[in-house]
């Protein structure tokens, strides 16, 4: 199950108005291992798989949380050598939970027809 958290250090204005800031946003190393795990399967179900540095960012994620209370919700997808199969299974896998605040697919083979 996803879970998220929003840690206390948002924006002033946000904050005094009782908003999220959903820059600040938390994610578990559960919500990172489901995460990856669901993208995999899927991926997988379509005859492909996460290229290795798209695992490594993940995986960051999940070793950079030890006590499970939450580290920063972006990702950095970069050159990763995802494409159009790879952003279909991951938008696939986040409709259902919304858990990334921030995301970096830059200078990735994806094409229009994804969208």
């Amino acid at each position: 199950m996803f879970s998220s958290k929003t840690s206390s250090g948002g924006s002033s204005s946000a904050a005094a108005s009782g908003e999220t800031d959903h820059f600040s946003r938390l994610c578990t190393r559960d919500d990172f291992s489901a995460l990856l795990q669901r993208w995999q399967e899927k991926c997988e179900a379509k005859n492909e798989t996460l290229p290795k540095a798209t695992e490594k960012e993940l995986k960051k994620r999940i070793s950079s949380d030890k006590n499970n209370t939450g580290t920063k919700a972006k990702l950095n997808f970069s050159a990763n050598k995802l494409n159009d199969v790879h952003i279909k299974a991951l938008m696939e896998t986040l409709a259902t939970k919304p858990i990334i605040s921030k995301l970096d697919l830059s200078k990735n083979s994806i094409s229009e027809q994804v969208l």
